[in-house]
């Protein structure tokens, strides 16, 4: 006879075979994360919720929500959102942006406080190349194909 795993409460995940329980599984209240519903259907929720101070989405049951609150558990096995941006490998070549600098005759504190825009141009020029990168993985995953 199969077991299965059976709510009980918000508090309880009980082990049961036939209908009779077998083992307490969990005994301790289930952990749940505060969720903003970001779009919704009949039977299914996108959330976004923070986790170890990163911004995440996915897609969980709607019969999970409950006073935007979703259980860790399902947050976990939820249908993730949104493209991986972490996995993209970046690059920051420093001498380029130092040169870039002093080309735009930025050399000390003083220099680059009276022209603060030739800090984000010598930013944008060492990392050219990760923006192309970036736009190219981008137009690759929005033709079906994958990175990596």
């Amino acid at each position: 006879m199969p077991y299965r795993k059976q709510k009980k409460a918000d508090t309880d995940l009980r082990l049961t075979m036939g209908g009779k329980e077998i083992l307490p599984l969990v005994t301790h209240p289930m952990q749940k994360t505060q969720i903003t519903i970001v779009s919704q259907t009949d039977e299914s929720r996108l959330v976004q919720y923070t986790q170890d101070g990163v911004l995440l989405r996915c897609t969980v049951p709607a019969s999970q929500v409950a006073d935007n609150l979703v259980p860790d558990q399902v947050l976990a096995a939820g249908i993730p959102y949104g493209y991986p941006w972490q996995d993209i490998p970046l690059t920051f070549d420093m001498q380029k942006f130092v040169n870039e600098l002093h080309q735009a005759d930025v050399w000390t504190a003083e220099d680059l406080l009276r022209s603060p825009k030739k800090l984000s141009a010598a930013l944008h020029a060492a990392l050219a190349e990760n923006l192309s990168n970036v736009l190219e993985i981008a137009r690759n995953e929005h033709k079906g194909v994958k990175h990596g």
